[in-house]
């Protein structure tokens, strides 16, 4: 079960990485029911993504075709596509999602969402303060936006919140360095 999205009618949002909203896409239309994402009315853009997801020639076409992940360009469309949401697929690994637009989300949500996914920096529970002149502390303001998701989707009865993790069972003792050979 990819991402926890199985089966289900998704949509992935938020202000991460291009890469990585448009993988987790098209992971999710490859396990079934309808995955979208919001390009916006920018024709190149939706172009490109699609390329991005299934090459050159897909991307000419200017279609979705069933299976794939859908390149939503209008705020109708959007806002269709949250209203029928079972899933959403937050991408947050290089920036915090900001609360006007997880406010706006979970209010325009319809009463079928049953999974958020979050997608986000791992071990940013040791994330630290800005330092000298305001410098860092990126990491911060995504460990205050998971915090504020969590608040928002414990609001809702019957949501699942979920955050994939690659290693549930991290090493505590890191690799020993090898030995030079003699």
């Amino acid at each position: 079960m990819i991402l926890g999205v199985t089966g289900l009618n998704s949509l992935t949002f938020g202000p991460g990485s291009l890469e990585l909203r448009l993988i987790t896409a098209k992971l999710a239309a490859r396990n079934g029911g309808d995955a979208a994402l919001y390009a916006g009315p920018d024709e190149k853009a939706q172009k490109r993504w699609r390329s991005l997801m299934y090459g050159k020639e897909y991307g000419d076409a200017d279609a979705d075709a069933p299976g794939c992940a859908r390149v939503m360009t209008t705020v109708e469309e959007l806002g269709a596509s949250l209203s029928a949401a079972e899933a959403l697929v937050l991408v947050c690994d290089t920036a915090p999602l900001e609360q006007s637009a997880l406010d706006t989300l979970f209010n325009n949500a319809g009463d079928d969402l049953r999974r958020v996914v979050l997608i986000s920096k791992m071990g940013v529970t040791r994330a630290k303060p800005a330092g000298p002149f305001g410098l860092g502390g990126g990491d911060a303001a995504i460990a205050a936006g998971e915090a504020a998701l969590r608040k928002v989707a414990s609001a809702r009865d019957g949501l699942d919140l979920v955050s994939p993790n690659p290693n549930p069972y991290p090493n505590p003792k890191p690799n020993p360095k090898p030995k030079p050979k003699p």
